[in-house]
């Protein structure tokens, strides 16, 4: 259902859990292979699987250049964004 409760830090999470931050602060998260993903305040993602993240709402900020051989797909609305060890940030803002 639509039930969202607040995970404790350090928490394991796992595929098909969607991560809601609050208006008053956002989240970081490691995934397997070294990459963090840091949620920005009022944002929403689901996490898919290894490397797999659907951003449905704000922003996330990713960190791949430590996670050597470790690429992250970012699914949004407008399309899939493939990264291969750098930095970047994606904002979904209106429609």
């Amino acid at each position: 259902g639509d039930a969202f409760r607040a995970a404790p830090e350090g928490s394991a999470l796992r595929a098909g859990v969607i991560v809601r931050t609050p208006p008053a602060g956002g989240a970081g998260i490691a995934l397997a292979g070294g990459v963090s993903l840091r949620l920005a305040a009022e944002s929403e993602a689901a996490l898919l699987g290894p490397g797999r993240v659907r951003l449905l709402r704000g922003a996330v900020y990713a960190d791949t250049g430590a996670a050597a051989g470790a690429p992250i797909e970012v699914e949004t609305p407008a399309g899939i964004v493939r990264d291969f060890g750098t930095q970047f940030e994606l904002r979904l803002e209106g429609t």
